[in-house]
C-alpha cells in the first residue's frame, strides 16, 4: 500500500484566516496562563485545550455560515 499526499482537497483559505486563528490561540493561551497564576495548576489544565480546539473551531464555523449565506 503506497500513501499520497494530495493537495487538490486542502480547503481554500486565506492567509488572514490562517492569522486569526493564531491569533485568537495566543491571546487565550495568555488568558489560560493567568487562570494557572491565579487558580493553580488544576484549574489551568482544565483550560488547556482551548487554544487548539475553540479558536480554530470558531473561525470554521464563522466561515461555513458566511458561505451558507452567500449565493452559489
Amino acid at each position: 500500500m503506497q500513501l499520497q499526499l494530495s493537495l487538490a482537497s486542502r480547503p481554500k483559505s486565506r492567509w488572514c484566516e490562517y492569522l486569526t486563528r493564531f491569533a485568537l490561540g495566543g491571546v487565550v493561551t495568555i488568558f489560560t496562563g493567568i487562570i494557572d497564576s491565579v487558580w493553580g495548576a488544576s484549574v489551568g489544565g482544565l483550560f488547556l485545550a482551548l487554544p487548539a480546539i475553540f479558536c480554530a473551531s470558531a473561525t470554521l464555523i464563522e466561515r461555513h455560515k458566511i458561505r451558507r449565506k452567500t449565493p452559489a
